[in-house]
């Protein structure tokens, strides 16, 4: 997987498979490692030391077919790795499954707080709500809205903030996990499956046909075989004619004359002929036994014959069930890609819902600063009002004790206006009621 081993480093040709890939090979070998070594008639396994401190890695894999089995073996030279990767590995696994599992502890613990409250009555359709005792929400003096108080909101936020980015994040590393879980299965499984599959069915192929043609060639060999049989029983009843005729010759000669040297002639060519009569029962004998041999040869073939229809008619049975199990595979694996896709559009679309509820609580929350902004503006204006009223009020005081003196003023002075004589001496000083100056 890491691409640092190339095919040709570990795959000869006594262990080639053929059209075979990469995973394909991983696939088997993780098998073969995670097979128990007392499984000694499946998979061996042996790591015999090099020199320089090396180890060599040898997997034999006994593969079956029917009744025939073959062992091919891998050999793989292992370099020395650090001690000090596998435990930061191990480390940074163990912090991982810790966090998970503080992450589920967290999320079965979670707190949640329930509101429970009644409608009193409804005026001009505005529906109004009994008081409640909650310290986590408030009822408005008009009481036709419930809102929480502001530490509440602010914690319900913050909370709600964070357990949305953990859950987000809990997603995603589950996402992540199922498509990898989606590759591993599609790519491993299903094709080394079908893969495997594919080669029992091509190696069955090869082995009916090449049994088909061996019992073709054995019933073309018993056609010949029974071919010469029947030109052999021919011959042997044209000869056994010429016998006859020359022994009814003979037997007529012998009637007909004494003994001559024609005579002996004929009692010689009689024992000839005794002689080929014995020849020739001893090759209808033969005869007669290879034609049991051929008879119990065509039986056997014609078992065979049966036996390999039979196989056949199983392998076609096999192959329609492959069929149909490869068939239910790939309805299988469609209906489980619909419904990711199904879950992916549900997730996207829980994930716009909670996006879009994440922006009107950062928009309801901007509203709240602004409110309480406002609201310390409004404080600080109606403080400096107060403070007018009271420097207004402390004005008006000495302001009142003017008026009040510059009425008793006037009065006075009308008073010695009209108390004055008509006429002033001359020479005298007047004093102007105005200007109060002398002349």
């Amino acid at each position: 997987q890491s691409g640092l081993l190339s095919k040709t480093e570990y795959v000869t040709a006594a262990n080639i498979f053929v059209d075979a890939s990469a995973a394909d090979y991983v696939s088997c070998f993780q098998q073969s490692l995670d097979c128990s070594e007392a499984k000694t008639d499946e998979s061996q396994r042996k790591l015999p030391t090099l020199k320089g401190g090396k180890l060599q890695l040898e997997m034999s894999i006994k593969l079956r077919l029917l009744q025939s089995a073959r062992d091919v073996t891998y050999v793989f030279t292992l370099e020395p790795v650090a001690v000090e990767l596998i435990d930061i590995l191990e480390s940074k696994l163990k912090d991982q499954q810790e966090e998970l599992e503080k992450l589920r502890a967290r999320r079965d613990n979670a707190t949640r707080i329930f509101l429970y409250a009644e409608s009193g009555a409804c005026v001009s359709s505005t529906l109004q709500w009994k008081p409640v005792n909650s310290g986590y929400f408030a009822l408005t003096a008009d009481r036709t809205f419930i809102s929480g108080s502001k530490k509440t909101q602010e914690e319900g936020t913050e909370e709600l903030v964070t357990r949305e980015a953990q859950h987000l994040q809990q997603i995603a590393t589950l996402q992540n996990h199922i498509q990898n879980l989606e590759a591993q299965a599609n790519s491993d499984n299903v094709h080394a499956e079908n893969r495997k599959l594919q080669n029992d069915l091509e190696n069955t192929n090869k082995q009916l046909h090449a049994a088909l043609k061996r019992s073709e060639a054995d019933c073309n060999k018993a056609q010949e075989n029974a071919r010469q049989a029947s030109e052999l029983q021919l011959q042997l009843a044209t000869v056994q004619e010429k016998y006859k005729k020359l022994k009814k010759k003979l037997q007529s000669q012998k009637a007909a004359t004494q003994p001559s040297q024609t005579t002996t002639w004929l009692q010689t060519r009689a024992s000839k002929l005794e002689l080929n009569e014995q020849r020739l029962e001893t090759a209808k004998f033969k005869l007669e036994l290879r034609e049991n041999k051929l008879s119990s040869k065509e039986e056997e073939l014609e078992k065979k014959r049966v036996a390999l229809q039979e196989q056949e008619h199983g392998q076609n049975d096999e192959r329609s069930r492959l069929k149909a199990q490869r068939f239910m595979l790939d309805k299988e694996i469609k209906r489980h890609d619909e419904k990711a896709t199904t879950d992916k559009q549900a997730h996207e679309t829980d994930m716009m819902e909670r996006k879009a509820m994440l922006d009107e609580i950062a928009k309801k929350k901007d509203a709240l600063a602004s409110h309480e902004s406002l609201k310390k503006t409004a404080d600080d204006w109606k403080q400096k009002c107060i403070r007018a009223e009271n420097e207004a009020a402390a004005a008006r005081v000495p302001y009142a004790t003017l008026e009040s003196l510059q009425d008793k003023n006037g009065f006075l002075k009308k008073l010695w206006i009209h108390s004055m004589p008509a006429a002033v001496p001359n020479g005298a000083s007047t004093i102007s009621p105005s200007t109060g100056s002398t002349t």
